[in-house]
């Protein structure tokens, strides 16, 4: 019954031609099959395999977080190696592997990597390599490229010290903190002002790929953080770039994703959207609105400069937007625990009074030719739906 509602929805707003992109662009995994990240715990057994600076690191940030290397293995849990094993018998169910800098005897086809639970890697090609496997199979975390593995200490620990936002990202998505010590306020410093930010994964490196041919030199590329299910991992990361903007005292903050298909005319016409940002009173601007029902209304349209903008009461979809403070504030305040339900732009969207910013046609769409990371289709099953 409820599969026939859905279908009945989906041809009055979409047609037929909606319905055959659902069948055609299916998600290539079931979300409900994917396996869970692995769990730490206050001690782990560390096993080195050829490696020792960066086992060494290892151990310094781990228990910085309150996790303790243990000298041998411990019953029931899994084991963090350093390096591939010479014997692969060594990895056990739910191991986790950190490549280390030079990997000769590694190969991605490895019947072993079958047991691992999480595989930490750093290099390029094996990073697109992994993307083709389903996510969970194993999972992966992404960490800038290491020092060689003759590096000395003041190296491995300046690596540590600069990269402390990606290694946080893995006990992040491990479960063992939360998102609340994850800081973007030295990103946020870094970046030109006025910050415009790609958001994206590292552990999905094509679409960053995809993204640099529309790049600015302006664009400073943020480290997405990742969790189960993917909308999760956006909305805290969201979260935690509106917290860091508003803690810097920050009026406004760009952002857009890496699969975001620059219009001919966005960049250039941003100044121009500031200033009706400005006019009206705008909480901020949507490049493109990818859900919309009989809950938006128009408030007023605008004709400048030969282009039509709207002032909406809510938007949904984050593909390309500008924030200003009001939405930055309500951004901020989306929590895991309240809004556990909730991904963040449709919660952004039920704010009251809100005032979004947009133009008809959209000046930014999104890569039909790449897959949603969030949920597993072609981003091409969006099209008919927008």
């Amino acid at each position: 019954k409820s599969a026939i509602s859905k279908s009945m929805r989906i041809l009055r707003f979409e047609g037929v031609a909606g319905l055959l992109r659902r069948l055609r662009y299916r998600p290539s995994v079931n979300p409900a099959d994917i396996p869970p990240p692995p769990k730490l715990a206050a001690q782990i057994f560390i096993k080195d395999h050829g490696c020792p600076a960066l086992r060494a690191m290892m151990t310094h940030f781990l228990a910085g977080h309150g996790i303790d290397a243990s000298a041998k293995p411990i019953a029931g849990q899994l084991a963090l190696h350093i390096g591939w094993p010479e014997d692969e018998a060594a990895i056990r169910q739910g191991d986790i592997v950190m490549l280390s800098p030079n990997e000769p005897r590694f190969s991605p086809s490895a019947p072993a990597t079958a047991r691992l639970s999480l595989i930490i890697d750093h290099d390029p090609a094996r990073l697109k390599h992994w993307e083709g496997r389903p996510t969970g199979q194993p999972h992966r975390i992404a960490l800038p490229s290491l020092p060689a593995c003759d590096a000395d200490a003041a190296t491995w620990h300046d690596y540590a010290a600069q990269n402390d936002v990606a290694l946080r990202r893995l006990l992040f998505f491990c479960g063992w903190i939360k998102a609340d010590q994850i800081d973007f306020r030295p990103v946020l410093r870094a970046a030109p002002s006025p910050q415009q930010l790609c958001l994206s994964l590292p552990e999905t490196p094509s679409r960053t790929d995809a993204y640099r041919a529309a790049a600015s030199n302006q664009d400073v590329v943020v480290d997405a953080l990742l969790q189960l299910p993917g909308w999760k991992g956006t909305a805290h990361s969201y979260q935690r770039l509106a917290q860091a903007a508003i803690d810097l005292d920050l009026s406004e903050l760009l952002i857009f994703q890496d699969d975001c298909d620059f219009g001919p005319d966005l960049r250039a016409r941003l100044p121009l959207i500031r200033q009706l940002m400005a006019e009206t009173g705008a909480d901020m601007f949507a490049g493109i609105v990818t859900d919309a029902d009989d809950s938006v209304h128009v408030g007023k349209v605008i004709s400048r400069d030969g282009l039509d903008f709207a002032v909406l009461n809510k938007s949904v979809g984050l593909t390309f937007n500008i924030f200003g403070r009001r939405a930055l504030e309500r951004l901020a305040s989306w929590d895991a625990t309240t809004h556990k339900n909730r991904t963040i732009d449709r919660f952004l969207s039920d704010t009251e009074d809100m005032k979004v910013l947009t133009c008809l046609p959209y000046l930014a769409h999104h890569r039909s030719e790449l897959v949603s990371t969030l949920w597993y289709f072609s981003n091409a099953r969006y099209d008919r739906m927008i």
